[in-house]
């Protein structure tokens, strides 16, 4: 919604309006704790609700811009639990579950029934180890927006990891959230984006996964409505921003020796580009560089010979299609994993994998 979309501009410096292959988004770059690592964010807002609208925006995301990570923020409906949750609170998936699959099934004296059919997904690894690491003065002292029930500056935010429910219904109904709480002892939250782009990720080969992070603005059920909105976008757009700040993960862009700007000309070919300041319309030209981190031969032999006996065991953890596999030349598996990862900017992170594996 443009409501979630701006509460995120309004937590970044300088964000760029871009018109981009008929399209209109934001860019912002973010600079983080570490002085040589900045990112560049590209947000998109959904046209409409929905898992079906969310696949299709992350598969042209991955497809035209190459990121490293997709990060879904926003609001979704919180599940209560004791006193133990508010509404603003934010919720972290560490499961994305799609309840929408059904089985139609014959049950006692002729009647049918549906039998749900789970389909489950993972984040971005690298994100929710970052996320349950934030401090919570980090971003939830930074939240802008007030509490609607007047309880500003007396209640803090706070963070809830588990499992989110994604389907492509607007929940208001505490039966149907009580029978998925049921299913899912873990369950903070439903909402209805997450399934969708996450299985566009795995359908795309993404490999990190998408990382999920909403605002609890209602319970899903009867008392379902728009108050807590604006808060809990904001605190959700407070906490993505302060998290990247931490920089959890290696960036491919180095800032230009003279600009504070950022433009990533890999993922978006400036030809085709027509950046506007936000607040000055008039067009904001960029100079800057973008670099992808180049290895020594030295460095890529020392790797491949440590890969020789388990580039399989690298190639399941990078998800490799085993019909891409077998056209590796045999003898040289560990060399074609090594380009594979390459060609999609993920060398970087064997190195990580190699010392994982041995701690």
């Amino acid at each position: 919604m443009p409501k979630e979309r701006d509460a995120i501009l309004k937590y970044l410096e300088s964000p760029q309006i871009v018109e981009y292959s008929g399209r209109t988004f934001h860019k912002a770059s973010i600079e983080t704790s570490k002085s040589e690592t900045v990112y560049q964010a590209i947000i998109l807002c959904l046209p409409s609700m929905g898992n079906n609208q969310a696949a299709i925006a992350t598969q042209r995301a991955i497809s035209e811009f190459n990121p490293s990570h997709i990060i879904l923020v926003g609001i979704a409906g919180g599940v209560p639990k004791e006193n133990s949750r508010y509404l603003g609170d934010i919720i972290v998936g560490e499961q994305i579950v799609d309840y929408a699959l059904n089985k139609r099934v014959q049950a006692e004296q002729g009647h049918s029934q549906n039998q749900p059919r789970y389909q489950i997904y993972r984040p971005a690894r690298v994100l929710l180890e970052a996320a349950k690491n934030l401090p919570l003065q980090n971003w939830a002292f930074c939240v802008k927006a007030q509490r609607p029930d007047g309880t500003t500056g007396r209640v803090n935010p706070a963070v809830h990891f588990g499992v989110i429910a994604s389907g492509n219904t607007v929940i208001a109904d505490q039966d149907l959230r009580d029978e998925l709480k049921n299913d899912w002892s873990q369950l903070v939250g439903i909402e209805m984006e997450g399934a969708g782009a996450a299985l566009a990720a795995y359908e795309s080969d993404f490999m990190p996964g998408i990382f999920l992070v909403k605002g609890m603005c209602d319970w899903a059920d009867g008392s379902k409505n728009d108050d807590w909105q604006q808060y809990a976008a904001e605190t959700a757009a407070s906490f993505v921003v302060e998290l990247l700040r931490t920089a959890p993960f290696e960036s491919t862009l180095e800032l230009h020796p003279q600009s504070n700007h950022v433009s990533n000309q890999e993922a978006l070919p400036q030809s085709n580009l027509k950046p506007q300041n936000l607040v000055n319309e008039n067009p904001v030209k960029a100079t800057s560089t973008v670099t992808t981190k180049n290895y020594s031969g030295k460095i890529k032999i020392s790797i491949c010979n440590k890969l020789v006996r388990d580039w399989e065991d690298l190639a399941d953890y990078f998800d490799i299609k085993l019909h891409e596999r077998e056209t590796f030349d045999k003898g040289k598996e560990a060399r074609r994993v090594w380009e594979w990862l390459e060609q999609r900017t993920k060398a970087s992170r064997i190195r990580r994998c190699i010392y994982c594996n041995r701690t």
